[in-house]
C-alpha cells in the first residue's frame, strides 16, 4: 500500500488512507541553509492529519487499477492495510512506510509523523539534489570589493 501512497503524492497534494488519516504534501520553495552551506530545491514537504478519514477514492480508484481489482475489493485492501497500522502503533511499535515516513503514537496517543526527506515529490524538481557550495569569505573592508572590480583609466 505504501508504494501506491507514494506514488500518488507525486501528482497529488494529499492522499487519505480510510479511516486512518491523510498524506498531505505541501509545497517547500528552495531555500538556501546559510551554516551548512547547501541550497535545496524546492519540493514537496510531507505531513499526516489524522483528521482527514474520509474516502475521497483516489487510494481505492488507484489501487484497483494498479493491481487489476475492483473498487471494493480495493477499499478491502486499503482497510487491511488500516488495520494493520492501526494494531502496529497502538502495541507502542513504530511503522515505517518506505519513501514516505514514519509514524508513531505520542503519549497522549496521537499520531506523530516524521517524513522520509530524501523523496521529492515535487515533479518539478526531477533530478535535482542538494548543492553544497563553498564558504564564502567575506571583506570586512567596505571598500574592498570596489577596489578589487576598480580599473586603470
Amino acid at each position: 500500500m505504501e508504494n501506491h501512497i507514494s506514488e500518488l503524492l507525486y501528482h497529488h497534494d494529499c492522499v487519505i488512507v480510510t479511516d486512518f488519516g491523510g498524506f498531505v504534501a505541501n509545497y517547500r520553495p528552495s531555500f538556501i541553509h546559510p551554516s551548512h552551506h547547501t541550497i535545496t530545491p524546492p519540493s514537496k514537504k510531507l505531513a499526516f492529519n489524522s483528521s482527514l478519514i474520509a474516502n475521497d477514492g483516489l487510494l481505492a480508484h488507484h489501487v484497483s487499477k494498479q493491481q487489476g481489482i475492483n473498487y471494493s475489493e480495493a477499499c478491502s485492501m486499503i482497510k487491511v492495510f488500516r488495520d494493520h497500522c492501526l494494531e502496529v502503533l497502538n502495541k507502542g511499535g513504530k511503522l515505517n512506510l518506505d519513501k514516505i515516513g514514519v509514524l508513531y503514537l505520542d503519549n497522549e496517543k496521537n499520531i506523530q509523523f516524521t517524513a522520509d526527506n530524501s523523496i521529492n515529490y515535487l515533479r518539478d524538481s526531477f533530478g535535482l539534489g542538494t548543492l553544497h557550495t563553498p564558504v564564502i569569505k567575506t571583506e570586512s573592508d567596505p571598500l574592498a570589493i570596489t577596489r578589487a572590480f576598480k580599473t586603470d583609466s
